[in-house]
């Protein structure tokens, strides 16, 4: 699966607090897609669904975003909380000269 959506970052943010945290960025044309799944137990030791990897096409070197940071997808609700899909980045993002940046995210359904 992977999709294109439009992402809030925030520090702070928890998975019972959502609303909590600081707004670091908002970044539009984010892509996410499911962590093949060897490599998600791998990583993170979760259900191999519950890890994916995360594409901001730009992210000004100014606002960097960091380990265990929120990315809140505001075009796709959570199906069991209807509030937007909560993802923490799990790993240390790694930013490129271009400008994108790459993390790996762990999903929190229901979370709030």
């Amino acid at each position: 699966m992977s999709i294109t959506t439009t992402i809030i970052i925030k520090r702070g943010a928890s998975q019972t607090n959502p609303n909590g945290g600081v707004t670091i960025a908002t970044c539009e044309g984010v892509q996410i897609d499911e962590k093949e799944p060897m490599l998600a137990v791998e990583f993170d030791r979760s259900h191999p669904s519950d890890v994916f990897d995360g594409y901001i096409t730009f992210l000004s070197p100014g606002t960097p975003t960091r380990r265990s940071d929120a990315w809140l997808d505001m075009l796709n609700l959570d199906p069991l909380t209807k509030l937007p899909t909560f993802y923490q980045v799990v790993g240390r993002p790694e930013p490129f000269p271009d400008g994108h940046v790459e993390a790996v995210l762990h999903i929190y359904e229901g979370a709030a």
